[in-house]
């Protein structure tokens, strides 16, 4: 801990007495053993004092680090349930689009190119169809 305060300066007491209340005050006098009766005492009641604050500060300490890991786990605690409900509540809407017609979710086996490549053939057919249509109705104009 820290070093011992000096002890009372008896000369300086006894001139403030003097000074105060216009009584000598001689350094030897027995009110100065009862000076030092309470310099003792307030010594002794200093470091009950200091060592008592010592020990509810560590007290302290140990409570919040307490209240710091249960909150911890409380928080995750909760995060886990929380991203269980999301997780069950995106299951429960995958679940149920998987079975609505027409839905891209109703084939979750099938790869996006699987599913685009017929699209993809059916558009080129249709697109040459168009084209011979539109060059026979252009013949057929002219010819008339």
């Amino acid at each position: 801990m820290s070093t011992p305060p000096a002890s009372l300066d008896y000369r300086r007491i006894a001139a403030e007495i003097t000074v105060r209340h216009g009584i000598c005050v001689k350094p030897d006098d027995p009110l100065m053993a009862a000076a030092t009766l309470l310099e003792l005492v307030l010594e002794d009641s200093g470091k009950k004092f200091t060592n008592e604050l010592e020990t509810m500060l560590r007290q302290f300490a140990s409570a919040a680090e307490r209240i710091q890991i249960r909150s911890g786990a409380a928080f995750a605690q909760e995060l886990k349930e929380a991203t269980a409900a999301l997780r069950r509540e995106f299951g429960a809407q995958v679940s149920s689009t998987t079975g609505m017609p027409g839905v891209l979710g109703s084939v979750p086996q099938r790869n996006a190119k699987q599913i685009a490549w017929p699209w993809l053939m059916a558009a080129w057919v249709t697109a040459a169809l168009l084209f011979v249509c539109g060059f026979v109705a252009g013949w057929i104009s002219r010819s008339w």
